[in-house]
């Protein structure tokens, strides 16, 4: 029996391993999973900035600063502290949590793919408040207000974008994944048509690792009107190779052609 156990985490894991945690059920039975805070950044592999800026002296010295300060206030302390909240953070505590139950709606609620997560929000928000108070500089015994409140509110609904695409991502079908691939592949260069070797050459690599994982994203995408696959002679004509054997070729969406160029301009 461990009394008063107090246990963080901060993982720095790849995709991947979300997709082997989410196999085993009883990780998110459990509630495993929703206990976490997720941050899903973009990836800057190959654009990544070969110096990296070190952290600032400033910030170094206040985080320094803080702990030092933390650890002088509990140093003599026999027992944990009870934070509570002043009667306007009271007030908005429970305003703010009765927006998030229809939220967990399993129709309409924008959380409905993650209510285990979404279901422990209170004691996320409770928790980030807690840090944002105690990082502050009045007393621990200081009743927490209503802005340290918001504050944490903030955090969790940053929190909350990145968990609807973790766990998005832990259920998605392999060949959704590949299908955004090429999709982002078809938008980042600009055509109209293109044979099945275009795309290969395009976005081989990664979870593309040969013509099997192609064509499953292929499919996805013609099956969602994104792309549409050419007869057999329009693509042999469009390729203008003639007697050729060229393989499938496929015509994007005008639409999706319309949206690019959009964006561009």
């Amino acid at each position: 029996t461990i009394e008063r156990l107090v246990l963080s985490l901060v993982l720095a894991i790849q995709p991947g391993v979300l997709d082997d945690l989410a196999r085993e059920k009883a990780n998110r039975d459990r509630g495993f999973l929703a206990r976490f805070l997720f941050c899903l950044p973009a990836s800057h592999v190959g654009s990544r900035p070969t110096r990296r800026p070190e952290v600032p002296a400033e910030i170094r010295e206040d985080w320094n600063g803080l702990l030092r300060r933390l650890a002088d206030e509990v140093k003599s302390r026999s027992g944990p502290v009870v934070l509570e909240l002043d009667d306007e953070a009271q007030e908005d505590w429970h305003t703010w949590c009765s927006t998030v139950e229809p939220r967990l709606h399993p129709d309409t609620g924008d959380l409905r793919h993650c209510v285990d997560w979404g279901s422990k929000a209170q004691a996320h928000v409770a928790r980030l408040t807690a840090l944002l108070h105690v990082a502050g500089e009045q007393p621990l015994e200081t009743p927490v207000v209503a802005d340290t409140l918001w504050s944490a509110i903030t955090l969790w609904e940053y929190f909350t974008t990145h968990a609807k695409r973790a766990f998005a991502t832990m259920i998605e079908a392999e060949e959704l994944r590949i299908a955004r691939k090429i999709l982002r592949w078809i938008e980042r260069a600009g055509v109209e048509q293109f044979t099945q070797r275009e795309a290969h050459r395009g976005v081989e690599g990664g979870i593309v690792s040969n013509t099997d994982d192609l064509k499953k994203g292929l499919a996805a995408l013609a099956d969602r009107g994104y792309i549409r696959l050419l007869p057999a002679i329009a693509s042999v004509l469009s390729a203008n190779l003639v007697g050729r054997p060229i393989g499938p070729s496929y015509d994007v969406n005008p639409s999706l052609r319309t949206d690019n160029t959009d964006k561009t301009s």
